[in-house]
């Protein structure tokens, strides 16, 4: 009787994991240098392209996980955090 060897599963495609690498890095990164994207408070927020710029960048790279991901509860939760983000940057400008 041979003895049998362990299966190995195939790895995930490094796609969906560096666009939620890009996604993370968006939203934690700096708007510009001094302060995080709520480090000094929503009015500022509201009126900073360059936090703007950040919810856009998270947003879209969310929605393109959700393109490359087969699992639905993933793909919806993505699809969802995307499409506000991107929807709270068109609200804010």
């Amino acid at each position: 009787m041979k003895p049998s060897l362990p299966t190995l599963r195939p790895a995930p495609p490094l796609a969906p994991r560096l666009l939620l690498l890009l996604a993370c890095g968006a939203l934690s990164a700096t708007a510009h240098p001094g302060h995080a994207l709520a480090g000094e408070g929503l009015e500022h927020v509201l009126r900073s392209p360059y936090h703007l710029t950040l919810l856009v960048t998270g947003g879209t790279a969310l929605m393109w996980i959700s393109r490359l991901t087969r699992h639905p509860d993933v793909r919806s939760t993505a699809q969802a955090m995307g499409g506000a983000l991107i929807l709270l940057a068109a609200l804010l400008q």
